[in-house]
């Protein structure tokens, strides 16, 4: 049976070295783990979910679950930390980004990356530094979309050049 979007979905907790582990709710979704992130300062596992989608944050010493915010679309796709302590959340069905402040609370929400084309279904890679995000979306073909975070203007990158198997990759 289906229960996705009535019941959580559980977190399996286990310590290989001493076998210690717990089973704990997380929240309503399903699991993401393309959308899982750890932030190794507050010793919490940042979880998204899809349909509905959700993110939240799973305590690994005390073994909390937080809910912290529904997410304006279907779920997450790809979260990765950036510059200034923001966790960038790239969500589909309509590739959108929002990101969300853990020491702050702050969250924000950029809206639709490319809102003329609604076939542009997936935000599947996310990089970031403290002027830009940088998204690779689509579905057949991917594009880049590029956020300028202070002003939110979204400039589109080789959305012409119909590439099938695209990505982005945050380096140094």
């Amino acid at each position: 049976t289906d229960h996705f979007g009535t019941v959580p979905f559980q977190i399996l907790d286990l310590n290989l070295r001493t076998r210690a582990w717990r089973l704990t709710d997380g929240v309503l979704g399903r699991s993401a783990p393309h959308g899982t992130v750890y932030d190794s300062e507050r010793q919490l596992l940042f979880i998204g979910t899809g349909d509905p989608g959700y993110l939240m944050a799973y305590d690994l010493v005390s073994g909390a679950v937080t809910n912290i915010r529904r997410l304006a679309q279907k779920g997450l796709q790809h979260a990765r930390f950036g510059d200034g302590g923001w966790l960038y959340l790239g969500e589909c069905v309509w590739s959108a980004l929002e990101r969300y402040h853990p020491g702050t609370g702050a969250w924000e929400n950029f809206g639709e990356l490319d809102a003329a084309n609604h076939a542009s279904y997936y935000a599947y890679t996310v990089g970031a530094d403290s002027e830009y995000a940088y998204v690779g979306i689509g579905q057949m073909p991917w594009y880049l979309a590029v956020v300028h975070l202070a002003s939110g203007q979204i400039t589109l990158h080789w959305k012409a050049d119909q590439d099938t198997g695209g990505t982005v990759h945050e380096g140094i």
